[in-house]
């Protein structure tokens, strides 16, 4: 999906999947001789201390059970001074549409789709190791309609 999107500056992309039918979707998509496609969970994240220098994080915050201890991981493996970058949904101002994203967090679930809200997120900042981190909300606008 963010493929297209790196210019060539980042001279080695690596992409992080669970799922190995989604890694095989994937993999015909990741043609470029710069990236790499690793089998593997953000919560136990096979590569070496401080060996990237950012990490890109799509709409994936919600699908996550173990979310500290993946926060945890990619801080591991961020390089000093490096970035953590998140696009994620938060929940929508509209209150029939945030109903029903109620509705889709079943009470008590570790696994579930919800809409994920900036202080949740500055909450997960303090995962020992983060620090303080400044977060910046975006506002997607439809234009089509």
């Amino acid at each position: 999906m963010n493929l297209p999107f790196y210019t060539e500056r980042a001279t080695e992309i690596l992409g992080l999947e669970p799922h190995p039918n989604l890694l095989g979707m994937a993999s015909p998509k990741s043609h470029r001789d710069r990236a790499k496609l690793i089998r593997g969970s953000s919560e136990s994240i096979l590569l070496d201390r401080a060996s990237v220098d950012t990490i890109l994080v799509t709409w994936t915050l919600c699908s996550i059970p173990g979310l500290a201890r993946a926060l945890s991981e990619m801080h591991r493996v961020l390089e000093p001074g490096g970035q953590l970058l998140l696009v994620e949904h938060d929940l929508t101002p509209d209150e029939k549409v945030r109903t029903w994203q109620h509705r889709l967090t079943p009470s008590g679930s570790d696994s579930r789709v919800h809409a994920i809200s900036i202080a949740q997120l500055q909450t997960w900042s303090r995962v020992p190791g983060f620090g303080s981190s400044t977060f910046r909300q975006a506002t997607w606008k439809d234009q089509s309609r």
